[in-house]
């Protein structure tokens, strides 16, 4: 998705250039980052209109994106981690980000997708959010399937029946060993 935004972005930008200054080769990695950028600030525009109705410490980046400070200030590590940006849950961007960070892993679960996510984005309600789209995930549910047993098989009837010794014989086999010796020799089991 973020990288057909930055392909509608390109064609708006080349629209609006001369025809010495498109560009038409392959996206450049800024380009898929901004327009990454610019999906999120519109869908937080459009879905998060009313943050000072949340619990926790939110302010705007010099991107105006909107981000959560955490209590985590102490570790070195990336500013994304400190402050990761804010996405409202159950939409589609949302929902798209979050199956293509499932496929990109292998179908991993919720708490691997949880810290996954959680490195650059906190999801209000991320672990319903993240259980609803996992459960509709096809492939998951393929692998989770329990295999169908059946009960136990019964027993054949001469295995029941009453008879004579040696009447009804079983013979099992087993072999080629090797002994000590270097001699060959095979197991047969009456039964």
């Amino acid at each position: 998705m973020i990288r057909v935004f930055a392909w509608v972005l390109r064609f708006v930008n080349n629209c609006h250039k001369d025809y010495n200054k498109y560009k038409e080769h392959e996206l450049s990695v800024a380009e898929v980052e901004n327009s990454e950028k610019q999906l999120i600030r519109l869908t937080q525009t459009y879905y998060l209109p009313d943050v000072e109705s949340f619990k926790f410490v939110t302010f705007i980046d010099n991107d105006n994106i909107l981000r959560v400070k955490s209590k985590i200030t102490e570790r070195n590590d990336e500013s994304s981690f400190f402050c990761p940006i804010l996405l409202p849950d159950k939409r589609e961007f949302t929902k798209l980000f979050i199956r293509s960070i499932h496929k990109k892993n292998c179908h991993a679960g919720i708490q691997i997708m949880q810290s996954l996510i959680r490195k650059r984005f906190w999801i209000i309600r991320d672990r319903k959010t993240l259980k609803s789209i996992l459960n509709d995930c096809v492939i998951c549910a393929r692998f989770k399937v329990k295999s169908q047993s059946s009960g136990p098989s019964p027993l054949p009837s001469y295995r029941v029946t009453d008879c004579a010794i040696f009447e009804v014989v079983g013979i099992d086999l087993a072999g080629l060993l090797f002994l000590k010796t270097g001699e060959k020799v095979w197991i047969t089991l009456f039964t």
